[in-house]
């Protein structure tokens, strides 16, 4: 189901806000209803579901054929599941707009979240090639739990070598994926995502810096969902740091194959620099890899040694992740766990004094 796009409206561009859908019918019409109600125009919705094989398919043409509002419907099924790149490729490759704002089955766009997006975005010159704002964390009930604020709005100041070269650039500056949008150059320029094995946020950001800059809106946008998904499939952090070492690694690949799509615009020295830098920050995540994955402590000891540099013992909470990953998998996973959660209550702690001491006279 596709209509005609509808003509700019004076310097408004138009505006895609993409929903991936796959077999969430218990989210989705809440998801639904948040990009329904958006107040921005002109506005292209495009809800691109995986293959499900629940009644999210069904929910979506219901959905559809009863909507009455302003915004142009753009619905495709991929006939077999294409997986998340895949779909992601597919939503890329049939969005119209100038502007692309991600959208998860189980997340809620808040109305006005696509107008404060091109608004902030217009205020930069069109400039940004990709757009953060702050969210709230909701439970899989819908109830709020937390929020992720971002600090200021402008452009991130983290130079581009270095933020490229991040573990996680997307935690370190964003907080999650979910709360994106990009300008459509980041795939026009690089084309599909090519590894399937890849964290889509951490590849999209990074091509977003290569050819431009990261603009922060410090409202609270969106509702994410945290309880279900990819974000909590793993039961302990150990679990997630295999997980997510494995999918850095990855990305850190792809990277590195997205540099050569670049290099007129960047420079030979510049490309040069980068893929050198990228190779670093891949070795590194690899060693990793050996020491949370190792069978035998030979094979995780040489990892941790290797480890063992200014950024390891900078970072007290992970040392004393790392050093716990020495230790066999079933005395290191509860250990790690424990860690965790000793960590996170001296956080919540120290956040609790530090607003207790912004509200002192």
């Amino acid at each position: 189901m596709r209509d005609a796009p509808p003509p700019p409206c004076g310097d408004r561009p138009l505006v895609t806000l993409y929903l991936l859908s796959y077999n969430r019918e218990r989210t989705l019409a809440a998801a639904l209803s948040g990009a329904f109600a958006q107040t921005y125009s002109p506005l292209e919705i495009l809800i691109s579901d995986n293959h499900s094989t629940d009644g999210s398919y069904k929910l979506i043409t219901e959905r559809a054929a009863a909507y009455r509002g302003p915004h142009t419907l753009t619905l495709n099924r991929n006939e077999a599941n294409l997986g998340l790149i895949g779909n992601v490729n597919r939503a890329f490759a049939l969005a119209r707009g100038e502007l692309l704002v991600i959208n998860c089955d189980d997340d809620i766009s808040h109305p006005d979240r696509v107008r404060r997006l091109v608004e902030a975005w217009l205020a930069y010159g069109r400039k940004p090639t990709a757009i953060a704002s702050s969210y709230a964390v909701i439970g899989p009930d819908g109830r709020e739990r937390s929020r992720h604020l971002l600090p200021r709005a402008g452009l991130a100041t983290t130079p581009r070598d270095t933020f490229l070269t991040l573990p996680n650039p997307v935690a370190d500056h964003v907080g999650c994926g979910a709360a994106m949008a990009y300008h459509r150059d980041v795939f026009r320029v690089f084309g599909p995502i090519t590894n399937p094995r890849v964290v889509d946020d951490q590849v999209l950001l990074r091509r977003a810096r290569l050819l431009g800059d990261l603009l922060t809106v410090p409202d609270v946008l969106l509702s994410y969902r945290v309880g279900e998904g990819e974000s909590t499939r793993h039961t302990t952090h150990f679990q997630e740091t295999v997980q997510w070492l494995a999918w850095s690694a990855e990305s850190c690949a792809q990277t590195v194959q997205d540099l050569e799509r670049v290099r007129d615009r960047l420079g030979d020295a510049a490309c040069d620099a980068l893929r050198q830098a990228l190779g670093a920050r891949l070795r590194r995540t690899l060693r990793e890899q050996a020491l949370y994955t190792g069978a035998r402590f030979s094979e995780r000891w040489p990892a941790y040694r290797a480890l063992l540099d200014r950024e390891l013992l900078a970072r007290r909470d992970q040392l004393a992740f790392a050093t716990a990953a020495l230790l066999p998998r079933r005395a290191a996973e509860p250990l790690i766990q424990t860690l965790l959660r000793l960590k996170r209550a001296a956080d919540a702690t120290f956040r609790r004094s530090a607003r207790r001491a912004g509200e002192s006279p």
